[in-house]
């Protein structure tokens, strides 16, 4: 028999965080799963933390854009959990032919079939743009990822979260996957891990990518400006404080930048507190060396933010702090 009504995950609560995308609606996931991993942990895990990208002259950067489109999958393989999931993009042919109707009708009922089958283990599933366009046009629903907590069988909606922490908004099954451009219909699953996480190496794994940000070697971000307008890691914060010295003030996004890697960096230096604990003897005092610059660089970062924003030495500080931070948890990951 099929099921009927509606099937909803109690006491989903979104988490606050540094990113407004996947780190809030994975929070609100696997706080269900048994391995609640706190919005500072998922940060360091998922690369958030350790973002590190600047448009010169403050061209606009669409903040963790890679680390929430392109490489939200190496984050999700260390959380130890069982992840299952649909996707189908329908509207992009230089990545997969564009559907048929019939692919699509199969993609949206398996979609719908693996969220309800997760809601009805009580783990929400985690979203790509849980919105209608309509929705999406009238500034409703999540922007980017989003966690549904529960379906209605009989009309066929799935029960979204707001982002605001209060109520839910309802979308229609078959209209899940066309509210942005190339029409992402994507939908992860998860269940409880069956083994035993190895902490130490999802702290390792995930430092291992840290190192990769704070050098520049990965890309935090690599939209919507031109490659050439974009720098990275130790680079990108060069160039900034440069711009902060020759502005005589760090306003507009000279400001802003400041405050997103504020908070990033002191969520950065807590997931280094976690993986101090974690991984074997040798490495602990190389990655509390790391929080330690980390930490100090959040406080500049705060300080440029608010008062201080007229002060090019402390932007120089900042960006020495962050070669102080990769070198430590360079030898850590040796």
């Amino acid at each position: 028999m099929s099921p009927t009504g509606v099937v909803q995950v109690p006491d989903v609560q979104v988490p606050a965080t540094i990113a407004n995308g996947l780190l809030r609606a994975l929070g609100a996931c696997v706080r269900h799963t048994g391995r609640p991993w706190g919005p500072a942990l998922l940060a360091g895990i998922c690369g958030h933390g350790f973002e590190s990208t600047w448009g010169i002259g403050g061209v606009e950067v669409w903040s963790y854009g890679d680390l929430e489109w392109y490489h939200h999958g190496r984050g999700l393989a260390r959380l130890g959990l069982d992840v299952d999931g649909v996707e189908l993009i329908a509207n992009n042919p230089s990545v997969r032919p564009i559907p048929s109707a019939a692919e699509r009708r199969a993609a949206l009922a398996a979609a719908f079939d693996a969220v309800a089958a997760s809601v009805a283990r009580g783990v929400p599933a985690l979203v790509v743009n849980p919105k209608t366009p309509a929705q999406r046009d009238a500034g409703i629903g999540w922007m980017n990822w989003g966690p549904v907590s529960g379906v209605d069988h009989d009309r066929l909606e799935y029960l979204v979260p707001d982002p605001s922490g209060s109520g839910s908004y309802r979308v229609p099954r078959d209209e899940l996957g066309r509210a942005d451009p190339v029409q992402w219909l994507s939908v992860v699953t998860f269940r409880d891990p069956a083994t035993p996480t190895d902490d130490a190496e999802i702290a390792r794994s995930a430092i291992a990518d840290a190192v990769a940000l704070l050098s520049g070697e990965r890309a935090g971000s690599s939209m919507p400006a031109a490659e050439n307008e974009l720098r990275h890691g130790t680079e990108g914060l060069a160039v900034w404080a440069d711009e902060v010295a020759a502005a005589g003030d760090a306003d507009g996004a000279l400001r802003g930048a400041a405050a997103r890697w504020a908070s990033a960096r002191e969520a950065a230096a807590t997931f280094c507190d976690w993986a101090a604990g974690v991984v074997p003897d040798q490495s602990r005092a190389t990655i509390e060396a790391g929080r330690d610059a980390l930490r100090a660089q959040a406080s500049a970062f705060a300080r440029i933010a608010g008062a201080a924003g007229d002060d090019p030495a402390l932007a120089r500080e900042a960006a020495s702090l962050q070669r102080a931070a990769l070198e430590a948890l360079r030898r850590a990951v040796a």
